[in-house]
């Protein structure tokens, strides 16, 4: 009996080792390019996540040839490979590697959720009626082709969510005056309005005409906008996308770490390390997703202004 409690302990322990074997080493790698004038030779490093060339290594330390390669060589791995991997070993960041890979998906999902709901609530007030940002999340959620339990138990909590948000336009709203005082907010710098900041992205990126004090050019611009924000948020619903620690931006790290769940990360007391870790690990392979590093600080304020500070993660957030 104890023979067989021993080898099951060892099998499991093998199959959380792959967890992480998986995640850094299997796949194709990014290679850099290479200037130099003879020698390509590359080498994976585990730790960063990336592939180094050999010579560019060298060429940091020109005293190797003289004084011996080992003593660099050592001096590397101290203050490189062995602090990153002290304080977060491998085992500890195999512990949680799916899990975070899915709370980065999970604040990216939230906070896409809370811009939607501001599009599609401005739209409203300017008066527009019809609009393609405008959605049945019920019926849309039902898309979402998940993978993983931990995402389908999300999708499930979810609904209940969406089907409890209402939104009714005030009595007296008067659409003449939120036009006036959405012309005033164009004049603003720096505003902290997402739908705004979503439109001005949507220009750059694509190039057009922002005229944004006009409703018909504004609804073809956020027919653009919502039209690739919707296809982000599938794809992330579905698990099919890139998109593991967010390496561009510390925010959503600060969120989750913010959040409840970062006690079930810190079991071993270092969760903001493997976090780091697992973002950095996985830098070299994740799609930067430019428009979302640029409006996260936005949407931040925007939550962190108008919804209960219990919302901080959106109310989306729901691991």
């Amino acid at each position: 009996m104890a023979k067989l409690v021993l080898l099951f302990s060892l099998f499991i322990q093998a199959t959380m080792a792959m967890d992480y074997y998986e995640q850094t080493y299997v796949g194709e790698k990014t290679q850099p390019n290479y200037f130099g004038p003879a020698k390509p030779n590359t080498k994976y490093n585990e730790y960063k996540g990336k592939v180094e060339i050999l010579e560019e290594m060298e060429n940091q330390r020109p005293m190797t040839n003289k004084m011996g390669a080992d003593l660099f060589e050592l001096e590397h791995y101290l203050q490189n490979d062995f602090l990153t991997s002290s304080k977060c070993p491998n085992e500890s960041l195999n512990h949680h590697i799916h899990y975070m890979r899915y709370l980065y998906r999970l604040v990216m999902l939230s906070y896409a959720y809370e811009s939607f709901i501001h599009y599609s609530e401005t739209l409203k007030k300017m008066g527009v009626e019809d609009h393609s940002c405008y959605v049945d999340w019920k019926t849309f959620l039902h898309q979402c082709q998940a993978n993983s339990e931990e995402m389908k138990k999300f999708l499930r909590r979810s609904h209940a969510v969406v089907e409890n948000y209402r939104f009714i336009l005030p009595q007296d709203h008067s659409f003449k005056k939120y036009q006036q005082t959405w012309n005033e907010q164009l004049k603003e710098r720096g505003n902290k309005n997402p739908t705004l900041a979503r439109m001005r992205l949507y220009c750059e990126k694509n190039k057009v005409a922002c005229k944004l004090n006009n409703v018909e050019n504004m609804k073809k611009i956020m027919h653009g906008a919502c039209t690739q924000d919707w296809t982000f948020f599938k794809n992330v619903c579905s698990e099919n996308d890139l998109l593991f620690g967010m390496s561009k931006t510390k925010l959503p790290t600060d969120l989750i770490l913010s959040s409840n769940v970062a006690n079930v990360l810190n079991d071993q007391g270092n969760a903001k390390e493997c976090l780091d870790r697992f973002s950095k690990l996985n830098a070299e392979k994740e799609t930067s997703y430019a428009v979302w590093i640029k409006m996260l600080p936005t949407l931040y304020y925007y939550v962190k202004e108008n919804l209960p500070a219990r919302f901080l993660q959106g109310r989306l957030f729901l691991p």
